[in-house]
């Protein structure tokens, strides 16, 4: 019971990595853009 809620958790922590990571490659991308095309 105990090893399956730690499988849990590190399923739900790998996702939530994921999220973070995409949310940051959208961020870097978006700063990128504007620096490289200012308004």
């Amino acid at each position: 019971m105990a090893n399956e809620a730690r499988a849990k958790q590190a399923e739900n922590l790998s996702a939530l990595e994921q999220d973070i990571t995409n949310l940051e490659k959208a961020a870097a991308l978006s700063i990128a853009r504007m620096i490289t095309y200012p308004r």
